[in-house]
């Protein structure tokens, strides 16, 4: 490719872990020009300064000030100051996503149509209930629309659950976009066994990796992550690294 078009969003805050999940790959592919869009913040017409950082650590070519199905309309185009690029990806709303679909016929768009953020957590008696309850956390905290939902045989694991999340919900920055996606989208099923919370999930799903981390790789990497997930503002992003930092040593 020649030109790469990556969109980055920033609707609820500035998101420098978009930047490097779309820039790097694209430089490491070896494309000629990477190509950044990134809406500027309505009250001063800027990009943060955390997206910024991270479009210079990654080595974009090009960072514009565009945002929504407007900046994916200008990368597959082209404007007077933007010359259209060959492939566009990057995460977005509902809007980003139709407008990647639309120029579908002119411009690669390798990412698939993203829907809401959601999860389910599988968990039984040995899972420890403030990891379950933060991760459900974290997917909620992107706002409404998505699905947290938790599959488990236990009675007193779900009770367990529900009682960390009120514990830990309470203390978090965004509690109410988390409690949003609880109220219409947060789901505890409770099956009869291990077997049950399996039959036939595989129609469903895809195929993903599962990646292992030691602790002595996490350690080194949990300060980084959690450094990330607050300056996009995330702060359940990045407590729920540092809840299993503690647990693995009690940390800070």
């Amino acid at each position: 490719m020649r030109r790469a078009g990556c969109y980055v969003p920033g609707g609820r805050g500035s998101y420098p872990s978009s930047v490097l999940m779309t820039v790097i790959p694209a430089k490491v592919a070896g494309v000629d020009r990477v190509v950044l869009c990134v809406p500027p913040d309505r009250a001063t017409g800027r990009i943060a300064a955390s997206t910024l950082a991270a479009a210079a650590i990654a080595g974009a070519d090009e960072v514009h000030a565009i945002g929504g199905a407007q900046a994916i309309a200008a990368m597959a185009h082209g404007t007077e100051t933007l010359e259209p690029v060959d492939v566009i990806v990057g995460p977005g709303n509902v809007y980003v996503a139709l407008a990647k679909r639309a120029v579908a016929d002119r411009v690669g768009v390798p990412m698939a149509f993203a829907g809401p953020s959601e999860i389910v957590v599988v968990a039984d008696g040995t899972a420890p209930v403030d990891f379950v309850a933060i991760d459900l956390m974290v997917q909620a905290e992107h706002g409404p629309d998505g699905l947290a939902w938790l599959v488990t045989w236990s009675p007193e694991v779900a009770d367990a659950v529900d009682a960390a999340l009120a514990r830990l919900v309470a203390d978090a920055p965004r509690a109410d976009a988390i409690r949003s996606t609880f109220a219409v989208g947060g789901f505890c099923a409770l099956v009869a066994d291990e077997q049950a919370a399996l039959e036939g999930v595989d129609d469903f799903t895809k195929a993903v990796h599962v990646i292992e981390v030691t602790a002595d790789g996490f350690d080194p990497a949990a300060e980084v992550v959690a450094a990330i997930a607050d300056a996009e503002g995330f702060s359940t992003h990045a407590e729920s690294v540092r809840l299993r930092r503690r647990a693995l040593g009690d940390r800070p």
